[in-house]
C-alpha cells in the first residue's frame, strides 16, 4: 500500500519510545527512593524470605519478610530501585 511507513522506520521509532519509557520509569522510581517516604504495599507473594507486592501506584515492591504477610498491607521504606521495581525494608 502506498503511504505506509517502512518497517525499519517503525522499528526505530519503537526502540526510541521503549528507551524513553525505561528512562522515565527509572527516574520515577529513583525519585521515590530519594524522597524516602514509605510506600503502602499489598503483599501478594512470598518466596525464600522475600515478599513481593504492589504499591497503590502499582509499583512492584520487594522486601525481606515472612509469608504471614501475604494478603496484608504493610509500610515499606524504599531503599533502591531499577527500571521496573523498588526494593525496600518493612
Amino acid at each position: 500500500m502506498s503511504g505506509q511507513i517502512e518497517k525499519a522506520v517503525k522499528e526505530e521509532r519503537l526502540h526510541t519510545v521503549e528507551k524513553t519509557q525505561k528512562e522515565v520509569s527509572a527516574a520515577i522510581l529513583r525519585e521515590r527512593v530519594e524522597n524516602g517516604r514509605p510506600l503502602e504495599v499489598l503483599i501478594e507473594e512470598c518466596n525464600d524470605g522475600t515478599v513481593a507486592g504492589h504499591s497503590r501506584e502499582f509499583i512492584p515492591v520487594f522486601a525481606s519478610g515472612t509469608c504471614d504477610l501475604v494478603g496484608q498491607t504493610v509500610s515499606v521504606v524504599p531503599l533502591s530501585s531499577d527500571v521496573k521495581s523498588i526494593k525496600g525494608s518493612i
